[in-house]
């Protein structure tokens, strides 16, 4: 990013005036007076979003958008903090639309086996089509004696058809959520390069985009051994982005991003076990035509009962809710269906699987309905809550159709039987 830290010609709909504009690295903001300015009123406004255009000295126009005021000083002195930073004179923002464009991922190329690699697939989104290419990209910079090579990953987006900015931050959001769960540490894009023809036109920066990427090559949930076939990087990157239930990916880098409390972690791996088991064990106690005969004959009984009439209908209303299985017959299902149900069996001397998974649902209602924390031993806490992370893990890597064992080794534990997680 090249920092920008000038006094600018601002045009804001029919008007000019003098600014200031601070983009870097720590701040983005545009700040002026707005005592003379025609439009005071309307950008005296807070929580409505602007678009400006500055000029810089050397005639080149910045564009920003969405852009809400941070600060006042003196009902005079304005600031406005910018969400989206265009190297390109655009006047409206819907007219950023693109053909082609390209994230900037720092360091994530590391992920990936060889120098100089490219890999391309295409795929639907939402009615368009599109070709992903990922590949590996490289700077240098020239010192008096020297020169610093530094690589990072292209994501580059392609389309005949014209795709708009919130399409292109759905997908690369996405990625980046792929991209962290592989490498187990967030990680996201600088910024796009806008191209047209196979020529670089413009930069978009935006807001929270990451600019500094971690990636240890120790601790990821999982890395390839050699270069990619054209099955394997469809299945890894591609085939997620168009699945309905990413909910799972999105929870799961929360915590990469946040680093919340162990009990927040431990609740929100437990509701990725959650929506896992539900897309993947059948979650009706009955089937339909069951269910409409048992449903029958329990009216019959409500309303031969004493009861007053609201107190019947909520008891027939709460009938029409009740057919689905609970987080504990899910995930009971959901185990004994795996492949590592022996795995959770080598854990200690005595594993009972229905213990274990009592354990699991336990410490969620416990934590979820507000009970004494300090009821909860901490040591069996980090045990599950890394436990059920792993199953987490490993359930996701199926669906990038990556099959290795459940990872839990280092778990295993030199004791007869699985820790309680409760203070007695």
């Amino acid at each position: 990013m090249k920092a920008v830290r000038q006094v600018v010609e601002i045009s804001y709909k029919d008007e000019s005036f003098i600014g200031y504009l601070n983009f870097d690295e720590d701040e983005k903001y545009l700040e002026f007076l707005v005592d003379t300015v025609e439009n005071q009123i309307e950008l005296l406004q807070f929580y409505s979003p602007k678009t400006f255009n500055c000029t810089l000295h050397n005639g080149k126009v910045i564009s920003c958008f969405n852009c809400k005021i941070i600060r006042v000083k003196n009902d005079n002195l304005v600031r406005y903090g910018i969400d989206i930073y265009v190297e390109n004179d655009i006047k409206r923002y819907e007219e950023l639309q693109f053909n082609n464009i390209t994230a900037i991922f720092p360091k994530v190329d590391f992920w990936f086996v060889g120098s100089g690699f490219s890999y391309k697939s295409n795929f639907d989104y939402k009615g368009q089509k599109l070709d992903l290419i990922i590949s590996e990209g490289e700077t240098k910079q020239r010192g008096l004696n020297t020169v610093i090579s530094e690589t990072f990953l292209r994501v580059q987006l392609k389309s005949e058809s014209l795709m708009n900015l919130e399409l292109v931050n759905e997908i690369y959001f996405k990625m980046s959520a792929i991209l962290s769960f592989l490498i187990d540490e967030f990680v996201s894009y600088t910024h796009y390069n806008v191209n047209h023809e196979g020529q670089y036109l413009y930069k978009i920066y935006q807001r929270n985009q990451n600019r500094i990427n971690e990636v240890k090559m120790n601790k990821m949930n999982y890395r390839i051994d050699k270069e990619l076939s054209d099955t394997d990087f469809y299945n890894i990157f591609v085939v997620p982005l168009t699945l309905k239930n990413f909910d799972v990916w999105f929870n799961y880098i929360g915590v990469l991003r946040t680093k919340p409390l162990l009990e927040e972690r431990y609740l929100t791996y437990a509701r990725c076990l959650e929506m896992i088991s539900r897309e993947n064990v059948n979650t009706d106690i009955y089937g339909n035509a069951e269910r409409r005969a048992k449903s029958k004959i329990y009216r019959e009984l409500i309303e031969g009962m004493d009861l007053d009439g609201d107190y019947k209908e909520n008891l027939i209303e709460a009938f029409k809710f009740s057919n689905r299985k609970g987080f504990k017959v899910l995930l009971l299902q959901l185990i004994q269906n795996s492949s590592f149900k022996e795995q959770l069996e080598m854990l200690a001397e005595k594993v009972d699987v229905e213990k274990l998974v009592s354990n699991i649902v336990n410490i969620r209602n416990h934590l979820t309905h507000g009970s004494p924390f300090e009821k909860i031993d901490k040591s069996s806490l980090s045990f599950y809550t890394e436990l059920i992370k792993r199953m987490v893990t490993y359930f996701i890597l199926q669906k990038h159709m990556v099959d290795i064992p459940l990872n839990i080794d280092y778990l295993n534990r030199n004791s007869s039987e699985l820790p309680d997680p409760f203070i007695k």
